[in-house]
């Protein structure tokens, strides 16, 4: 846990202050996402570090993993209502035995796939036993274009969480991209 409290800190340094070009990485993989923001950049930035600033500051200062309603009233509410209905008991359960028949492989290509998560879903890939990335960079190509760099501890991983808050936050297509 002391591990995850770190990365933590570290994320949060990173997402106040970005980081130099020559910083290592403390993960195995930089991953690097090309996000066309067609409102503009600097909003979808914005937003995108309000997100993960409230997430990375709830589990530094919480004492144990808050209820799905505790994350409901600490997360913008612009975020909230972009998310989902939660599944019934028997939807997850059986949407659980088909993800759970999945291979890593599988789980992160269908994890890519475009689709509209619950806040339960969402918030879940921070759990410290979820949890595969960190932000690490963000920089402005143009007005409406932004290159945002995840930290992540394996390649491919699950990245749909990551590219669930940047269409929430206002970005249009995003692809991954060798920088």
């Amino acid at each position: 846990m002391d591990d995850y409290i770190q990365a933590l800190q570290n994320e949060r340094s990173r997402l106040l202050n970005n980081v130099s070009p020559e910083e290592e990485a403390e993960c195995l993989y930089l991953v690097s996402y090309l996000a066309q923001c067609p409102a503009g950049a600097q909003g979808v930035l914005a937003k995108i570090k309000e997100v993960l600033l409230v997430v990375n500051n709830t589990l530094l200062h919480n004492g144990s993993w808050p209820s799905l309603e505790e994350w409901r009233l600490v997360l913008p509410d612009w975020f909230v209502v972009k998310c989902r209905k939660e599944r019934t008991p028997d939807e997850a359960q059986e949407y659980l035995t088909w993800w759970d028949s999945l291979s890593q492989e599988e789980k992160a290509k269908q994890a890519k796939l475009p689709r509209v998560w619950s806040l339960g879903n969402w918030i879940s890939y921070f759990d410290p036993e979820q949890r595969e990335w960190y932000w690490w960079s963000a920089r402005f190509v143009n007005p409406k274009q932004l290159l945002i760099r995840i930290g992540a501890w394996g390649h491919p991983f699950p990245s749909g969480a990551f590219l669930w808050l940047l269409e929430t936050s206002g970005a249009g297509k995003v692809e991954e991209i060798d920088d």
